[in-house]
């Protein structure tokens, strides 16, 4: 992940990993706004249950 893009932001570096996903910080380069970007397990992706408590997880 570390080196890829999602939309317009670069991933750069893993903040932190738990046991529903990672999250990573990314930048946009022509702004030069960093962000958080969280990622659900792909394992755990199909449980409906784990989506829903993954994005009402503040």
């Amino acid at each position: 992940m570390i080196g890829n893009t999602v939309g317009p932001y670069r991933v750069v570096r893993k903040i932190s990993q738990g046991g529903m996903g990672v999250v990573y910080e990314a930048i946009h380069d022509a702004i030069e706004r960093r962000v958080a970007i969280k990622v659900l397990h792909a394992d755990l992706s199909t449980n409906h249950e784990v989506v829903t408590r993954f994005f009402n997880v503040i």
